[in-house]
């Protein structure tokens, strides 16, 4: 054989010739070497053998009878060496007994001489062919067996840090690690065949459902927060990956579902960190599911002065000792009755059939009378506790109606309102249209004004940059945001105070040289008249570059496609962007990935007391850090005291803003 491909495979090749004539080793020789890659040449068996021993060549070529060791015995020997090495016999004896024994060493041609040029090129390429592909199946096997040695290792890596699972296309589950049986505490029989239903949880959001079904239904992948169900019914939170699994011709055959459990993260966010108990979210997601509810919220008298007389450690502990007696109060009810920790000094009692409750009122009043029950000792401090009630029956905005009745309670000085005496809700809906009109006189005589407050660096001490603050001017008295905004956006008034609030904060630092934020939230950023507006006042006064838009995360964002759109339009203009309210709300590690932030504000519900709790010192830090790692700056809220500011700066965290800094002011730089 004589074709190029050919003669390109044996040009690779090392052969080794044995032959006892030397005339006929000397001519196949010289036509071979013009061949082969290299050529090695023995006359007889024993220098063969002890050539191959040395050059393990590719292909041997040898004659049978010869002196010393023959051909046969040399290939037998040279075969528990090598056993895939291809031999040609070439011989001129035609005896059975030789065929024999070369086809019982599995030679690969066996030619007879006088020999033609072309059957021996013919013979050494079919070898050479059968060689490579040996070689090349060989390879193809180490590739394969080293990737299956990867995947297993993958595997094993997956099974120690996930919870694995797979479900056929039916939805049937087919395999759950040993982690996923520990997780959701079923036995791994109780699992295999069923259909992941057994884990759902009915509270389920229906968009993460309908997502998910669109996934599968697409052939996508899914990833995401999940609620699932324990066994024993606790409510499980997990990130869910649902990758489709297919074959060769790209049909799904099954699916891999991989979970990690972030439980313990997302349930601090519906716990209080101080009490224990459960909080406002808590609340929030609980009531809907309340029967026939009655909700009781109680805020303690004067907790305020005790604070000042006593300092924020005691005060702290009377929050415990308060929790712990209405817990032990409620005790014999725990199955019908849940204890929140609203606020600083605001506990709230749903109880899930007010039927249960032997009449709300009494309910109310009992509440009360067990925390004016003697006195609570702390460090030789006799403190005596009261506290003020409102509640409401009402399945419909009850909190609100609950907090109205507490407020009217508070300034008639009352043990407990219900919400449903209607001569006190009434009375406090006429306040509401009081302050419905302040407002609208607000607006239309733009005495909406922005106060500043700043944000230092805590190793210079030099102010970065003021945070705008909305505040209101009424008969020459300055009102806070707590005394308008809940009616105001209620109201549908809150887009024109803070149009109001940011025109005049644009135009106060038109000329000034100092960066500056303020707020807007999902509501605005959805707007395309807010963000219009927004534009032409930046464009008008020419602050882009000094701007810092700060993202509120007290409300849900549930529209990121919009919130990416909003943050990109003006990052174009040279604005940038802070995460405000991180740690608390609806703030997520989520949000800082999906928007990089310049800046996040650590809330002040977390920060503002690391000098007081450990675990949100912790907390702090870890955000720190995740937020360095990502090229974010991170400011401490509620920066109160010089404490404060020393342990932020310890844990990494860059910048503060709070009252031990300066308080909101009506100009920069005034104390």
């Amino acid at each position: 054989m004589s074709d190029n491909g050919g003669a390109t495979i044996l040009s690779e090749l090392k052969v080794l010739l044995v032959e006892d004539d030397h005339g006929v080793l000397d001519a196949i020789a010289k036509i071979l070497g013009r061949y082969v890659g290299e050529l090695y040449v023995a006359t007889n068996g024993k220098e063969g053998l002890h050539i191959y021993s040395l050059y393990k060549p590719d292909i041997v070529v040898t004659d049978i009878k010869m002196p010393v060791m023959d051909g046969l015995k040399m290939a037998r020997e040279i075969r528990k060496i090598n056993a895939d090495t291809p031999v040609i016999i070439v011989s001129a004896f035609s005896e059975s007994e030789y065929v024999a024994g070369a086809v019982d060493l599995g030679v690969c041609q066996y030619l007879f001489k006088p020999l033609e040029l072309d059957q021996m090129l013919d013979a050494l390429n079919k070898c050479a062919q059968n060689l490579s592909l040996k070689r090349e199946i060989a390879q193809k096997t180490a590739e394969l067996n080293a990737n299956l040695k990867i995947l297993l290792d993958y595997k094993k890596a997956i099974d120690i840090s996930a919870i694995v699972s797979k479900s056929n296309a039916s939805d049937a589950i087919i395999e759950v690690n040993d982690a996923f049986c520990a997780a959701f505490g079923y036995a791994r029989e109780e699992l295999v065949g069923k259909s992941y239903k057994i884990i759902e949880c009915p509270q389920e959001n229906p968009e993460t459902v309908n997502a998910i079904k669109a996934a599968i239904a697409g052939a996508n992948v899914f990833n995401g927060v999940v609620q699932n169900r324990s066994k024993n019914g606790d409510l499980l939170y997990f990130n869910l990956t649902i990758a489709p699994i297919a074959d060769v011709n790209g049909e799904t055959l099954e699916y891999i579902d991989l979970r990690q459990d972030i439980t313990p993260i997302v349930m601090r966010r519906y716990k209080d960190d101080l009490t224990s108990l459960p909080n406002r979210y808590a609340l929030e997601r609980d009531f809907p599911s309340a029967p026939r509810p009655a909700l009781f919220v109680l805020n303690l008298d004067g907790f305020s002065e005790i604070n000042d007389v006593y300092g924020s450690k005691i005060g702290d502990r009377i929050l415990i000792e308060v929790a712990k007696t209405l817990r032990e109060h409620l005790a014999e009810l725990a199955a019908k009755t849940t204890l929140y920790r609203l606020s600083a000094d605001e506990y709230c009692v749903l109880a899930r059939d007010q039927s249960e409750c032997g009449g709300v009122r009494n309910f109310a009043e009992a509440l009360l009378a067990r925390l004016e029950r003697g006195a609570l000792s702390l460090d030789g401090f006799d403190i005596f506790i009261s506290a003020k009630a409102g509640y409401t029956i009402s399945k419909t905005d009850a909190l609100s109606k609950a907090g109205a009745a507490l407020r009217i309670a508070k300034r008639e000085h009352k043990n407990a309102v219900c919400a449903e005496d209607m001569a006190d809700v009434k009375r406090e809906f006429a306040r509401n249209f009081e302050w419905i009109a302040k407002i609208k006189g607000a607006i239309d005589e733009k005495r909406v004004i922005p106060f500043f407050q700043p944000v230092v660096d805590l190793k210079t001490g030099a102010t970065v940059q003021y945070e705008c603050l909305m505040r209101i001017e009424e008969n020459g008295a300055i009102i806070e945001p707590p005394a308008f905004l809940a009616i105001a956006r209620k109201t549908r008034q809150y887009r024109k105070l803070s149009q109001i609030m940011i025109e005049k904060s644009c135009e106060y630092f038109a000329d000034k040289s100092q960066d500056f934020s303020f707020n807007v939230n999902m509501d605005d950023m959805r707007s395309a008249e807010f963000k219009k507006r927004l534009k032409e006042t930046i464009e008008k006064t020419g602050v882009a570059r000094r701007l810092v838009i700060e993202l509120s995360q007290k409300e849900r964002i549930d529209d990121y496609p919009g919130a990416a759109e909003f943050v990109s339009e003006f990052r174009s203009i040279g604005c940038r962007l802070t995460l405000d309210d991180y740690g608390a709300g609806y703030a997520s590690a989520k949000n800082l990935i999906a928007f990089k932030p310049d800046f996040i504000k650590i809330d002040s519900s977390i920060a503002g007391r690391i000098d007081a709790d450990r675990d949100n010192l912790i907390y702090c830090e870890a955000i720190a850090e995740f937020a360095s790692k990502l090229g974010v700056r991170a400011v401490a809220k509620h920066a109160h005291s010089e404490a404060i500011g020393k342990l932020a700066n310890r844990v990494g965290i860059g910048y503060a803003q709070g009252f031990f800094y300066s308080a909101p002011t009506g100009k920069i730089g005034a104390k």
